[in-house]
C-alpha cells in the first residue's frame, strides 16, 4: 500500500510520468507480492530450506526483469528515465520490505 502511495506523490509532481512510474512499480510488487505469498504458506522450513527456495526464487527473479525490461523498450515509446528511477527505488524497497517479512517468518 505504501509503493501506491508513493507513486500517488510522483505522479502529482510529474503527472506526465504517471505511465512509467507505475511500470516501474508493477514488476517488482507483484513479483515481491508472490514470493512473499509462496513463502508464507510454508512457514515450517528450515533455514537450509529457506535459503535454497531464495536463492531459486532469486534467479528466476532475474530470468524475469530482463524480459520485463525487453518487452517495456521494445513495445512502448516512453521516458526513459523516470521508469528506470521508479524501477530501482522500488525494486530495492520492495526487496527490503520482503526481507523483513520473510525474516519474521522464520
Amino acid at each position: 500500500m505504501i509503493s501506491f502511495g508513493i507513486y500517488g506523490l510522483f505522479v502529482r509532481a510529474k503527472p506526465e510520468w504517471s505511465l512509467e512510474i507505475l511500470l516501474g512499480l508493477m514488476a517488482p510488487a507483484v513479483i515481491g507480492l508472490l514470493t512473499v505469498m509462496l513463502f508464507s504458506k510454508f512457514q515450517k522450513m528450515t533455514t537450509q530450506q529457506m535459503t535454497q527456495w531464495l536463492m531459486i526464487s532469486f534467479g528466476i527473479k532475474m530470468l524475469i526483469y530482463p524480459i520485463y525490461f525487453i518487452i517495456i523498450f521494445k513495445f512502448y515509446s516512453f521516458a526513459p528515465y523516470p521508469f528506470i528511477f521508479s524501477f530501482a527505488g522500488y525494486f530495492i524497497g520492495l526487496h527490503v520490505v520482503e526481507a523483513v517479512v520473510l525474516k519474521s517468518k522464520t
